[in-house]
């Protein structure tokens, strides 16, 4: 796939998003794989509690207000949330 040259930052910035996205949703539907739809729920289940856990239990951004950061650590972990739920459980092999 070509891009064109003349792709602005933000696009590019988009981009980059969409991309790492993808690969972080791949990457965890294969660590939780399981022929068990419910063992593969419980797995990702785990990593997301330990990510919300994480991205809510320090400050990542100290220049910044309190209130600044609990919203950004909100939508962080809304994000978290989305991404997981938005892994489809494996199809069993018959």
């Amino acid at each position: 796939m070509e891009v064109e040259a003349k792709i602005d930052i933000r696009s590019l910035d988009l981009a980059h998003s969409l991309a790492l996205t993808e690969l972080i949703r791949f990457v965890l539907a294969e660590i939780a794989s399981n022929d068990d739809g419910g063992a593969f729920r419980s797995r990702l289940r785990r990593i997301e509690e330990g990510v919300v856990t994480s991205l809510g239990s320090r400050r990542h951004f100290l220049a910044i207000a309190d209130q600044e950061e609990a919203v950004i650590q909100e939508a962080a972990c809304g994000f978290v949330s989305r991404l997981i739920a938005s892994i489809p459980a494996p199809v069993a092999k018959k």
